[in-house]
């Protein structure tokens, strides 16, 4: 009582900006005095509760089954430090302010995020990921699927890519590290990654999977929704997101990208996040700012540092809070492990639907595989595996079997093996280019499968050359070429689906 009497005294000879300075100084005061409060009375109770034991892995196996609370007692039990979890939390916080100021250095405020989030999504699964990974103190891993815009096309180091940069601001956060697993290659789309996604990237074990397609997705749109229901389905019921980016010309251009075709009704349907890069860079607070969020280099055609940033901000944003959300739920002793639907709703193309299964040999590889790859012929005749010399500002190594000269052949073996009744395509992936010219192949060396092969086009993107109706069982594949100009070869494939009628 005395400290408020002495205010009064010295409010009354005030000034009205100092005195809203002084009441403003006081109250924040009173804030840290209360924080500092809570922080005493958190570690009274962790100390009081620091010789308690038990298994973590046991308790969390348990809460998983049963999805009974976490209770004042099993904190400690369960392996995390409230202490951690207070300081977390405050920082969380800043993190989410100090990511709000910058966004709006690029001009972008909460109306046009809000616009730029097509669909918000559940947090379920991200919420279930983390707090499996805070609790174990294991590093929460992300994984990866995209095209030339995650592969770090244009910035000079794939360290300013938006997984990257959103790796390295989370690892700040959490309880653990976060580790980035970044399977992108240029030019692929997701009839691709059906194709050759576990190739690149261990998917059973990613807690959160970023996929980036609205660039290159230019086909069929039931190849991702079967890329997308294959990832749903994986053990650990990760986290999907949609990043989606768009090249600058074709917003100077009108020119649209897979969105609103594909990805938006699909991320409804599906109740997956999804943020739109194109509704944040064609705004028109944001638009003459073009050089600040596409790559100069390229004639502001791909994102450029800024433009990875603020897709970086916009994931740290999304996760902090889901983040907050656990953190204060263990603090007070009340999380509660949710469970995951494990049904999927009805396919939005009824493609998507079928069973399948793939099997892919390629020679690309994300930056943190072996160069060479594993498509490797059992004869080559005048063939040679090409291997960009450069490959260290970006994620993806774009390595391609090549020849120059005509009738010469390579053959390699395709073993099918499957326990169901199904019937098969086996599929050779040329890249594109605008000098390549024509190859043939066959299989087992019968002229009956004797089909044409094409990779003339434009940017190295992935052509597909199929022969279809291939029964399980080893086959080998022969690849000759007819003229004199360059074939790329960069992948083998089988995909099979359940024999409809008979086999």
């Amino acid at each position: 009582m005395l400290i408020f009497n002495i205010m009064a005294m010295v409010v009354r000879n005030m000034r009205p900006r100092c005195v809203f300075l002084c009441v403003t100084i006081t109250f924040i005061t009173l804030f840290i005095i209360e924080d500092i409060i809570e922080i005493i009375k958190a570690k009274r109770v962790h100390d009081a509760t620091s010789t308690s034991g038990g298994g973590l892995s046991q308790q969390i196996d348990s809460q998983t089954r049963t999805g009974n609370k976490t209770t004042a007692s099993s904190r400690t039990r369960l392996g995390y430090d409230t202490d951690e979890l207070i300081t977390m939390i405050a920082r969380l916080s800043y993190v989410l302010e100090s990511t709000s100021v910058k966004l709006n250095n690029f001009g972008i405020d909460r109306n046009i995020l809000d616009t730029a989030l097509v669909n918000a999504g559940s947090r379920t699964r991200l919420e279930r990921v983390v707090a499996n990974a805070m609790l174990q103190r294991r590093p929460f891993k992300v994984g990866v699927l995209g095209a030339s815009a995650s592969a770090g096309a244009c910035i000079d180091g794939i360290q300013f890519t938006y997984a990257s940069r959103f790796g390295a601001i989370l690892s700040k956060l959490l309880i653990g590290s976060v580790e980035i697993y970044n399977g992108a290659i240029g030019g692929c789309d997701a009839q691709y990654y059906c194709y050759c996604a576990p190739t690149h990237l261990e998917l059973e074990r990613m807690d959160m999977i970023l996929m980036e397609f609205a660039i290159n997705d230019q086909g069929a749109p039931f190849w991702q929704e079967r890329l997308l229901r294959k990832l749903l389905l994986l053990p650990k019921r990760p986290q999907i997101v949609y990043v989606n980016f768009i090249l600058g010309l074709w917003i100077i251009d009108g020119q649209g990208n897979a969105e609103n075709r594909e990805i938006t009704p699909l991320s409804q349907h599906y109740d997956i996040p999804s943020f739109s890069f194109s509704k944040v860079a064609s705004h028109e607070k944001v638009k003459k700012k073009k050089e600040l969020l596409f790559c100069p280099s390229d004639d502001f055609n791909h994102p450029g540092i800024q433009g990875h940033e603020v897709m970086a901000l916009y994931l740290v944003q999304m996760t902090a809070n889901s983040i907050i959300n656990i953190a204060k739920q263990l603090k007070d002793g009340a999380f509660k492990f949710g469970g995951v639907d494990e049904t999927l709703p009805e396919p939005l193309w009824s493609e998507a639907n079928l069973a399948w299964e793939a099997n892919c040999w390629s020679s690309q590889r994300p930056l943190s595989q072996p160069p060479e790859g594993d498509l490797t012929p059992i004869f080559n005749d005048g063939w040679n595996l090409q291997v960009p010399k450069d490959t260290s500002a970006r994620n993806d190594i774009k390595a391609s079997w090549t020849t120059r000269r005509a009738g010469n052949t390579m053959t390699f073996t395709v073993p099918i093996i499957s326990e169901q009744r199904v019937i098969c395509n086996v599929t050779l992936v040329t890249l594109t280019c605008p000098t390549c010219g024509k190859a043939e192949m066959y299989l087992d060396n019968d002229s009956t499968t004797l089909t044409s092969v094409r990779s003339n086009g434009l940017y190295r993107l992935p052509f597909y050359n199929h022969i279809a109706n291939v029964k399980p069982g080893n086959h080998t594949l022969t690849v000759r070429s007819i003229h004199d100009e360059p074939i790329l070869v960069a992948g083998l494939v089988t995909f099979c689906e359940p024999c409809k009628y008979s086999c």
